[in-house]
C-alpha cells in the first residue's frame, strides 16, 4: 500500500500514548504530561508525538518510535497508527 504525503505527515503527528496503550504497553505518568513506557529494555519517555531514550539520547516522532524502538516495518507502523488515530 502507498500512503499519501498528507497521511504520513498526519501519522508523524499522532500521539504515542493511545497507540502504545492499544498495543498493550503500560505507561507510567511523569511530570509535565510525560510518560515512561514500561516493559522496554531501555528507559523511553514520551510526550504527545515525541519520544526520547534517556540512555542513548535517541529521539523522534511516532513513526521513528515504532520502527526504531518496536522494530516494526513502515507498513506495520502506518497500519497501527491509522487504526489508532483513524487518519
Amino acid at each position: 500500500m502507498t500512503w499519501k504525503p498528507s497521511e504520513i505527515r498526519s501519522a508523524r503527528q499522532a500521539h504515542l500514548k493511545p497507540i502504545l496503550e492499544n498495543l498493550g504497553y503500560r505507561l507510567k505518568p511523569l511530570n509535565n504530561g510525560n510518560y515512561e513506557v514500561c516493559g522496554l529494555p531501555r528507559t523511553v519517555v514520551i510526550k504527545r508525538n515525541y519520544w526520547i531514550c534517556t540512555e542513548t539520547q535517541t529521539a523522534g516522532n511516532v513513526i521513528d518510535f515504532c520502527t526504531k524502538v518496536l522494530n516494526m516495518s513502515f507498513r506495520q507502523t502506518m497500519e497501527v497508527i491509522m487504526e489508532s488515530e483513524k487518519i
